[in-house]
């Protein structure tokens, strides 16, 4: 996910992403804190990972649980510029074999076939 609040122009000496929705465990909303000299400072699951060149906050190992809006604050702003509203659906049987149907800069479309009845 991108952070739209970071441009090639922006001397970031803290940033943080955060969510809201269900994806905040308990009220907990910060998933990973940056501190310039320091790095990464806090981090509340190695799924949420940074990217300290871009910081781009990146998913792995999505779950239904992480549904929610993602939004970056940088250098102590109170509010994100833009937020990404993730929707995760999670099928009934395993899929098999996914296939991407479309995609833009911000969505990815995924459709499946049914797994073979036994």
């Amino acid at each position: 996910i991108s952070c739209s609040d970071v441009t090639e122009n922006t001397y970031v000496l803290l940033l943080e992403w955060r969510c809201k929705g269900q994806c905040s465990e308990n009220g907990k909303e910060t998933l990973v804190k940056f501190t310039r000299g320091r790095g990464v400072t806090k981090q509340r699951d190695p799924r949420f990972v940074l990217d300290q060149e871009r910081f781009d906050l990146n998913l792995t190992a999505v779950r239904t649980e992480d549904a929610g809006e993602y939004f970056c604050l940088v250098n102590n702003k109170m509010e994100g510029q833009d937020r990404v509203k993730l929707a995760v659906v999670a099928p009934t049987e395993q899929p098999s074999r996914p296939l991407v149907t479309g995609f833009t800069s911000r969505t990815i479309n995924l459709v499946w076939t049914k797994p073979p009845q036994s």
